[in-house]
């Protein structure tokens, strides 16, 4: 089986990076987006369920702007979300949530598969942070890994987490097909002129000690509004000037970046702090936010990393 996934791993990613090519005029797409899909005051802490309805609103608002989602859940609703992203002609990174709940986490990992036989993904990711939130070991998160292939045969795995988490667990790299880095320089404190130095350090760190894995940025993002940490400061001009400069890295370097996240979700200030609720492209009400469009018009800044 992994010698037919290895095989299968090329054209896909190397098909998402070339697909940047568009026609004078058109919108300048990005390679992916974080998608949530809870609107106003849910909560998915609250037993929220999402549904088909406002999955196709939320996807008809970013779907001419991008290639991929890549969703984070598949219960309560949202297992329906890539049936119906590829009525848009979106390429789909299904997640299955993964919590110490071990029946929940067996249902999300059930119906991920259920969506990956049915064609509703290209690629199945296990878990989301769930060794930096330490929900799991390493042998843990495999262990649910390992589970998935055996229910899903031929099928791209993938793995999310932090950079900083993965590099202490090469054993979780190894058990993956593609490994999904989550790297925020604003989290780091680090000036928005300079972060995506950071990305790019991080990134070829991990290309040189596994040249044979595939690696994309699974996470990154701006926040326009929030708490100054260090040096970062959130606003909408910092937002955009990131969300521009870390779009011109991915397609100068070639590297697939998913974009975190489409749109504000008010439900995170609950846990992230004043930051949590501003990580989007658009605004909660699905309203591009000032500035963004320069990248998708087809702005780039020059290499300078």
């Amino acid at each position: 089986m992994m010698k037919v996934l290895a095989r299968n791993i090329l054209p896909f990613l190397v098909g998402l990076l070339f697909l940047s090519t568009v026609p004078a005029n058109a919108i300048e797409k990005i390679y992916g987006l974080n998608v949530g899909f809870y609107v106003d005051d849910q909560d998915p802490n609250e037993g929220v369920f999402v549904s088909q309805d406002q999955i196709r609103k939320r996807l008809a608002i970013i779907a001419p702007y991008t290639y991929l989602i890549r969703s984070f859940s598949c219960a309560s609703g949202l297992e329906e979300i890539g049936p119906i992203a590829r009525e848009f002609g979106l390429l789909v990174a299904a997640g299955a949530w993964l919590s110490t709940d071990a029946a929940q986490s067996r249902n999300e990992l059930n119906n991920l598969s259920d969506i990956c036989k049915r064609g509703g993904a290209d690629v199945a990711i296990i878990g989301s942070e769930v060794l930096y939130r330490k929900d799991f070991s390493a042998n843990q998160l495999i262990a649910y890994i390992n589970y998935f292939r055996e229910i899903t045969p031929n099928v791209l795995v993938a793995v999310a987490d932090s950079y900083d988490v993965l590099e202490k667990n090469p054993a979780v790299i190894n058990a993956s097909d593609i490994v999904l880095l989550n790297v925020y320089p604003y989290w780091e404190g680090i000036a928005v002129e300079n972060a995506v130095k950071r990305v790019h350090e991080v990134f070829k760190g991990f290309q040189k000690d596994y040249p044979e894995k595939y690696f994309a940025i699974g996470e990154t993002g701006w926040p326009s509004a929030g708490d100054t940490i260090g040096a970062a400061v959130p606003s909408d001009y910092n937002a955009a000037w990131y969300f521009l400069d870390i779009t011109s890295w991915s397609k100068i370097e070639r590297v697939v970046v998913i974009q975190f996240a489409a749109f504000d979700e008010l439900w995170k200030a609950k846990r992230e702090g004043p930051q949590g609720s501003h990580w989007g492209i658009w605004d909660k009400d699905g309203k591009l936010k000032i500035l963004m469009q320069y990248t998708f018009d087809g702005w780039m800044f020059p290499k300078h990393w």
